[in-house]
Order: C-alpha cells, then sequence, then structure tokens
C-alpha cells in the first residue's frame, strides 16, 4: 500500500510540473494568454508522468550499478517520450533531423535534470550524515564532566 501511495504521490507531482512547464512554454511561444489543456492531453501527460515514476524507481534497486541503471532511465524515458509527445504530432516530427533536433532537445534536458537531481541528493546525503541518528548508542566518553560536585 505504501508502495502505491507513493506512486500515485510523484505521478501527480510529475503530471502537475509537465501541465505548468507546458503552459509557460505556450503561454511563451504564442503569447495567448487565454490557454488550456485538453482532457485528451492532459491523459497523454498523466501517462507520460506514470512512466516517469515507475521509471524512477530503477533506481531504488540495489543490484545494479549506477552506470547501468542511467542508460536505462535515460532509453525507457526517451522511448516514452518519442512514443507519447514526439510520435503524436506534438512536435511535428516529419523527418531524421526533426528526430534528431527533438533527441538532442531531450537529451540535454535529461543531463540538466540529472545533474539538479544529483547534487539535490548528495546535499541531503551529507544534511543526513551530519544530523545525529535517533538510535545511535551514546558515547562511552563523556564530553562534559562537572567541576562542582
Amino acid at each position: 500500500m505504501k508502495r502505491l501511495e507513493k506512486l500515485l504521490y510523484h505521478t501527480c507531482t510529475f503530471t502537475v510540473l509537465i501541465s505548468l512547464l507546458l503552459l509557460i512554454f505556450t503561454l511563451i511561444g504564442t503569447g495567448d494568454k487565454n490557454i488550456s489543456i485538453g482532457a485528451s492531453r492532459y491523459f497523454v501527460i498523466l501517462l507520460f508522468s506514470l512512466i516517469i515514476t515507475i521509471t524512477n524507481m530503477i533506481f531504488e534497486i540495489k543490484s545494479l550499478k549506477i552506470y547501468v541503471k542511467i542508460p536505462i532511465h535515460f532509453a525507457v524515458l526517451f522511448f516514452a517520450f518519442f512514443i507519447i509527445f514526439a510520435n503524436g504530432n506534438a512536435f511535428n516530427v516529419e523527418s531524421a533531423s526533426d528526430f534528431m533536433v527533438v533527441f538532442l532537445v531531450f537529451s540535454f534536458l535529461y543531463a540538466l535534470f540529472a545533474c539538479i537531481a544529483f547534487f539535490a541528493v548528495r546535499g541531503v546525503k551529507k544534511l543526513d550524515d551530519k544530523m545525529p541518528q535517533k538510535n545511535a548508542k551514546p558515547s562511552e566518553k563523556k564530553d562534559y564532566s562537572p567541576r562542582f560536585k
């Protein structure tokens, strides 16, 4: 049950973020202030968000090395992105050069978000290492000894 809650929470988070980015890019690109996302496009975004969330679970597998996880993650996300968005003619991919542009933009964004995630996780781990553990045993050597008894 806990895993299902996590899956739904992350899927909804990605759906909101992708929808906001799509709306912002549409606003910047067209300048039209009366923009909206239709139901069919919203369900496509929801499906892509679910795929992102499931793909992110690859990083929870302890038996795989990180240099195996990242290419698998990239390949699955790119395949899903291309099938759902680019092949659905959202980006007008009609030739090999159009595909290459979509691939390069996706690769750049993937690298950017991977760097952000890497440094965020690294920072959280450093903070976690500095925090005292709840189950840590107190040291036998006392740092403080009273002067007045």
